[in-house]
């Protein structure tokens, strides 16, 4: 995948950002969207349920298609906004529980729980053929 030429998406709150030019290439693709009408909020914390939702559709960006929904077992995500895309990803094994009937939508994700999400999304993307495996 080729990702698209930075095109400026309007988030007034990353200009100048040495980030911007990346922010603006996943917004073109639909993998990252407004914090608020116009910003980005770089430093805003990630919940656990905007991050799922972030891989997610990074996922279906490289798969061509939506991933099948499947209702979970999380009793703790009735009503969030990301309900459907929680769903999928937990279907589809790259995101998991944190008990066996919650997922802990609003709690903060840490970088070590990142790199294990963004793991077991890309072992999805490889195994699925949308990404090669590492040569070396």
């Amino acid at each position: 995948m080729v990702l698209p030429a930075p095109s400026d998406q309007g988030f007034g709150d990353v200009a100048g950002s040495v980030h911007a030019d990346r922010i603006d290439q996943l917004a073109q693709l639909g993998v990252v969207r407004e914090h608020d009408a116009s910003t980005f909020g770089p430093h805003a914390e990630v919940g656990r349920d905007q991050m799922t939702s972030i891989l997610l559709r990074a996922y279906e960006t490289l798969h061509g298609a939506p991933l099948p929904h499947e209702p979970s077992r999380f009793v703790d995500v009735a009503g969030n906004t990301h309900l459907v895309n929680i769903e999928k990803a937990a279907a589809a094994g790259f995101t998991q529980s944190r008990t066996a009937t919650t997922y802990a939508p609003d709690q903060p994700v840490r970088r070590d729980q990142l790199g294990s999400f963004l793991a077991r999304m890309l072992q999805l993307a490889t195994a699925d053929g949308h990404l090669a495996p590492p040569t070396s």
